[in-house]
């Protein structure tokens, strides 16, 4: 490999050792994977055969209702990224508990129905399947018992998933570990992470290659919360920056917005290709 690549790069014999020329010819290809993932970017922006104009699509970021009829007005294979929250706990308000004045929250005393928190997932990744370009990523967090259904869900539309869930580790802004939402405390621990399914399809690699699968992050303090389940830019940015080259042109697609964590963190790393 160094061998050949030194008929093209003149620098290669500088290198004092083998180790430092195959560090040179690394560095060069991916100096040139880049330049074409920006070449192919800029080529995006052009109006696709089908009529689709990314430059007109990109001025309605956000789409308010329901995101499965949402979804459902995007074309096929525009999306790069998929970064999103699910709304789990869907039937904590309707399930009596032991002491009303104590918060349900709090109790943990809710399950989510399959035949409707994952039905609903079970539309929205399917569509997540057919408007994702052929290389594309997807990250959502998910209850640690809810990983393994949707991971076959994610196969069934073509996506490889990752072995086990990512973890957020929670903390405080002096890097302890928070204590959580404790479900029934009179049993079991208090929460201090949360899981996250990351898939990929096609022949896409990560941008920041060999990083942890835990990522530790600041929770957002009460006080400056405008969401209930909040999620600090700092990890979607976190999560993010693993995938995208900078300088290239990306979309990124959250189905459900919340606090709009995502859209921020997006914004700041990708700048309007967010929705």
């Amino acid at each position: 490999m160094v061998a050949k690549a030194a008929n093209i790069i003149p620098e290669i014999k500088e290198a004092k050792n083998i180790s430092e020329a195959k560090r040179i010819v690394a560095r060069r290809a991916q100096e040139e994977a880049r330049a074409e993932l920006i070449k192919r970017g800029e080529e995006l922006i052009k109006v696709r055969n089908d009529g689709f104009d990314p430059r007109k699509f990109y001025e309605e970021k956000v789409m308010l209702g329901d995101c499965l009829k949402g979804m459902k007005k995007l074309p096929n294979g525009v999306v790069d990224y998929f970064v999103t929250d699910p709304p789990f706990g869907l039937e904590m308000d309707s399930i009596p508990t032991k002491n009303p004045e104590l918060s349900k929250r709090a109790l943990g005393t809710y399950e989510d129905k399959k035949d409707k928190i994952f039905e609903l997932l079970e539309g929205v990744i399917g569509e997540i399947g057919r408007v994702g370009k052929p290389n594309c990523w997807v990250y959502m967090m998910c209850s640690s018992g809810g990983f393994y259904l949707l991971k076959e869900m994610f196969e069934k539309v073509g996506f490889t998933v990752y072995q086990k869930p990512l973890i957020w580790e929670k903390v405080d802004g002096n890097g302890k570990i928070v204590t959580g939402i404790c479900q029934a405390m009179e049993f079991w621990p208090a929460s201090s992470y949360e899981t996250i399914l990351m898939a990929r399809r096609g022949v896409n690699q990560l941008y920041l290659q060999g990083l942890p699968d835990i990522l530790r992050h600041q929770v957002v303090p009460p006080s400056e919360k405008c969401h209930f389940v909040e999620r600090p830019v700092a990890l979607l940015e976190d999560l993010i920056n693993r995938l995208h080259y900078p300088g290239t042109t990306a979309i990124l697609c959250d189905p459900f917005i919340g606090g709009g964590s995502t859209l921020a963190a997006a914004y700041r790393i990708m700048g309007i290709q967010a929705f």
